[in-house]
C-alpha cells in the first residue's frame, strides 16, 4: 500500500444519493503525492500554470509592474483569478530591494520584499506563506513556500523565487488568494481513517500518517484529513 487517502473534513455526506455521490467525488479520492514541493509542474491542484495572455498583458497592474521593472518577460497567467503563474525571461536587481548580495540567508527577506511590494499583482499575503525548501549552488539561490491557512497547508500551493548574480530571474506561484472556510473539522482523525478503510477495503490505516490539510477543488476549497 503506497497511497494515501484524502478525506473530507469539513462537510459530513449529504442525504440523497446524488449528494453522497458528489460529496464521494472529493471526500474519497486516491492519489499519489510524490515530492510535490520541489516540482511545481506537477501539483495536481485543478489549474494549469497558466497560459500567456494579451488582454492581462494590458492590464494596470503589469503595466505598473513593467513599467518599474522593464517589459521583457515571459508571463503566464490564471486568467480566472487574473494573477501571474509564472515571471521569467528578464532580470531585477536585488539592490532594489536593498540587497545587494543574495545568498541563503537572506533570500527569504528578497522574495518577501519583491512579493509584498507586487500585491496588486499577486494578490499574495507573505503572512501565509512557509518556507519550505532553499537552495543555493554557485549561480542560483532558490526559494519555495507552502501556503497555509491558518496552520494548515494548501495542498499544492506553492510559491517559488529564484535570484541569479544578484538578480531575480524567476517567480512562480499557484497561490490561492480566494480561500474562506473554516478550518476546524468536522469528523475526527479515527472516523477518516474508517472511512477510508471501508471505501477502500484496507485492512487497516494505523500505520499511515495522517494530517488535516486545505484541499483545491475547481471552484471551491475543503477541509481534508491526508492519510
Amino acid at each position: 500500500f503506497d497511497s494515501r487517502f484524502l478525506v473530507s473534513g469539513c462537510e459530513r455526506m449529504g442525504n440523497t444519493e446524488q449528494e453522497k455521490n458528489e460529496e464521494l467525488a472529493y471526500m474519497y479520492q486516491r492519489t499519489r503525492l510524490q515530492d510535490f514541493q520541489d516540482t511545481f509542474e506537477r501539483q495536481a491542484t485543478g489549474e494549469n500554470l497558466g497560459v500567456k495572455n494579451d488582454e492581462l498583458m494590458n492590464s494596470q497592474q503589469w503595466n505598473d509592474f513593467s513599467n518599474r521593472f522593464g517589459s521583457q518577460w515571459n508571463v503566464y497567467w490564471n486568467t480566472k483569478k487574473k494573477i501571474p503563474t509564472k515571471i521569467v525571461g528578464s532580470s531585477i536587481e536585488s539592490s532594489a530591494f536593498g540587497i545587494s548580495k543574495v545568498s541563503r540567508d537572506n533570500v527569504d527577506i528578497l522574495a518577501k520584499k519583491f512579493i509584498e511590494q507586487n500585491t496588486n499583482l499577486f494578490k499574495i499575503d507573505t503572512a501565509r506563506l512557509e518556507t519550505t525548501k532553499k537552495h543555493q549552488d554557485q549561480d542560483f539561490n532558490v526559494i519555495t513556500y507552502q501556503q497555509k491557512l491558518n496552520t494548515l497547508p494548501v495542498f499544492g500551493a506553492y510559491v517559488t523565487l529564484a535570484a541569479k548574480n544578484n538578480k531575480i530571474v524567476l517567480f512562480k506561484s499557484n497561490y490561492k488568494p480566494d480561500i474562506f472556510i473554516s478550518t476546524a473539522p468536522s469528523i475526527s482523525d479515527s472516523d477518516a481513517r474508517a472511512t477510508a478503510k471501508t471505501i477502500f477495503n484496507l485492512q487497516s490505516t494505523s500505520e499511515q500518517s495522517s494530517s488535516l490539510i486545505v484541499y483545491p477543488l475547481i471552484d471551491t476549497y475543503k477541509l481534508a484529513y491526508k492519510i
